[in-house]
């Protein structure tokens, strides 16, 4: 898994003490059966994984800017999906769209990847939004709780 800049780790520790979370209460809402103690030792260490990061920033709608660049603020400017749209060859599918089909095909998509928070998060880290990190552009990648196992 991708480590994160030392940077990076900074604003992750300061966002956590900004949100007021324990390291526990972090871990918890992070997902992925994250304990604790195990981020405490990955932020002390400087060796905090890239996919924790994303997890946190998407839940608590941090700027994906702010946290990977140091740039804007803090908090995301993204708050509404339905004017961001994907196009290719002049056709658009916007992200609620996108959302929309993951959200009514879960169970589909669960039996084909058993983890299915893993698969998002690695399409979204992947190609998938390539043009958004390479742009700047902040997005967020949001898996409904109920799919956590």
């Amino acid at each position: 898994m991708k480590l994160v800049e030392e940077k990076v780790v900074e604003r992750f520790e300061f966002i956590r003490k900004e949100f007021g979370y324990s390291y526990p209460e972090l871990a918890k809402l992070i997902g992925f059966d994250l304990k604790g103690d195990t981020l405490r030792k990955a932020i002390s260490r400087g060796k905090l994984k890239e996919i924790f990061v994303l997890s946190a920033i998407n839940k608590l709608d941090v700027s994906h800017a702010w946290m990977f660049h140091g740039k804007g603020d803090m908090k995301s400017s993204i708050n509404n999906e339905t004017n961001i749209y994907l196009e290719k060859d002049g056709v658009k599918i916007y992200i609620n769209e996108i959302i929309k089909f993951l959200d009514d095909n879960a169970t589909l998509l669960e039996e084909v990847d058993d983890n299915y928070n893993t698969w998002i998060q690695n399409k979204a880290n992947q190609k998938m939004f390539k043009v958004f990190r390479d742009n700047n552009i902040e997005y967020k990648v949001v898996v409904n709780n109920s799919l956590e196992k």
